[in-house]
């Protein structure tokens, strides 16, 4: 008598990607077996609504203002400076010129620290941000089977106003920075 055969098993792969819900909200591209999210400056740098000027200076602005949400909490890295003497009490002198820099970039700012701040470093789409700030319209649609499909946007004033908006922020921001 023949022996049975076995069934091979699934082997789970182990990468975990995001969800359904985050693909649909904001970018995402594959590095490798992990999964790294497009900043929203560098979606509408590569769509054309930004021009390069803008960029630079909103993505200077990004990486100043990740440095200094950065977390003071030493890493172990940071405990062999530390052990070897190269550190002193008290936030790193370049987290303190982060802080200065970043001040210095909102003061030149002004009254578009709000809508640069939630693009560059907080990842709030152009949309999003004109929904927060100024309500949304809803619109609906029939779909297939007879079902209707609502989703909402924002209103195409405040929409034209905020990408007005984050383009003279970038441009008050590379004037700054001399890029």
């Amino acid at each position: 008598m023949a022996k049975a055969r076995k069934k091979k098993q699934a082997v789970a792969s182990g990468i975990m990607g995001p969800t359904d819900e985050q693909f649909g909200r904001a970018g995402y591209e594959r590095a490798s077996l992990a999964y790294r999210r497009i900043a929203v400056i560098r979606t509408l740098h590569t769509t054309g609504k930004l021009s390069d000027r803008q960029y630079d200076g909103l993505s200077r602005y990004r990486d100043i203002g990740i440095k200094c949400e950065r977390s003071d909490i030493m890493d172990s890295c940071q405990r062999l400076l530390h052990i070897a003497g190269g550190m002193s009490d008290g936030p790193a002198p370049s987290t303190l010129r982060a802080l200065t820099e970043l001040g210095w970039l909102e003061r030149e700012l002004g009254a578009l620290s709000d809508i640069a701040r939630a693009i560059a470093i907080d990842d709030v789409t152009v949309s999003e941000w004109a929904m927060r700030h100024g309500g949304s319209v809803m619109r609906e649609r029939e779909g297939q089977a007879r079902k209707i499909i609502r989703w909402f946007e924002p209103r195409r004033k405040l929409l034209a106003s905020a990408m007005l908006d984050i383009r003279m922020a970038g441009e008050r921001l590379a004037a700054a920075i001399g890029a």
